[in-house]
């Protein structure tokens, strides 16, 4: 009884359920692109939630690693997980050991400072070998060019870092060398990177997205003036569906 008290906090009658407990199991290794939305779990400030979570990822992902199949695992807003001692220990054993299982970890981190307390900044440094640094006016001020120094950059590559242009200009390091590069993204391209940042066009998605489901991009590329990508996408659209007809057929 105490056991099944224990747990019931984990099944869809408890507090925890709406996250571990499910009639079905979606997050499911075959699929190639998968996603975790983790501002709800780290507000929660839970370690009930926190940690059966991490760990449940944590396990799928790894699961998936030692299949040796090329896996990578980009975790945005690096900083946010650094607060969690389960994580940074978790994560700290995956940059040693997961390049063994043909897994590659890519933390992006807002601030620089964010890794001075976690104990990370010595693994991060030797384990992301390719780092990209964006522009930051503040970089050669004494306590952030002191971290960037833990990084290995000379005085030099912090003045780039701090006169590059932001949203266009980045410094790229690594094994092979330094330099500053740019992302000349084509009109078309820049119609859906932009809009993550754009408040106003994001409203303006989410509305096509409500109203047109998965055509919703060929849709904003007409409104966008983009009538031929618009033609294209939907002539891949319409040739995915006639494939989709015929493996069903053959089957």
């Amino acid at each position: 009884l105490e056991l099944a008290a224990a747990l019931k906090y984990y099944t869809i009658e408890g507090d925890a359920g709406s996250l571990l407990d499910s009639k079905t199991d979606t997050l499911d290794a075959r699929h190639p692109f998968q996603v975790f939305e983790m501002k709800y779990l780290l507000s929660s400030e839970n370690p009930k939630i926190i940690s059966p979570v991490f760990n449940v990822i944590f396990h799928r992902l790894e699961q998936s690693m030692s299949q040796g199949k090329p896996t990578l695992v980009i975790i945005d807003e690096f900083g946010a997980y650094t607060q969690s001692a389960l994580f940074c220990q978790r994560i700290k054993t995956w940059l040693l050991e997961k390049r063994k299982d043909n897994a590659a970890i890519v933390p992006i981190i807002q601030s620089i400072e964010q890794l001075a307390d976690t104990g990370l900044t010595s693994t991060v440094n030797s384990s992301c070998l390719t780092k990209i640094y964006l522009p930051n006016p503040e970089a050669d001020s004494p306590t952030l060019a002191h971290e960037y120094q833990q990084f290995g950059l000379s005085d030099i590559l912090i003045q780039m870092i701090k006169n590059a242009v932001r949203k266009l200009e980045y410094i790229v390091t690594s094994t092979k060398g330094q330099r500053k590069i740019q992302f000349n993204f084509e009109s078309l391209a820049k119609l859906f990177f932009a809009s993550a940042s754009n408040e106003i066009v994001r409203k303006e998605i989410d509305l096509l997205i409500q109203a047109h489901g998965d055509d919703w991009p060929r849709i904003y590329l007409e409104q966008q003036g983009e009538h031929e990508w618009s033609n294209y996408w939907q002539m891949i659209k319409d040739e995915q569906y006639d494939k989709t007809i015929q493996d069903k057929i053959l089957a």
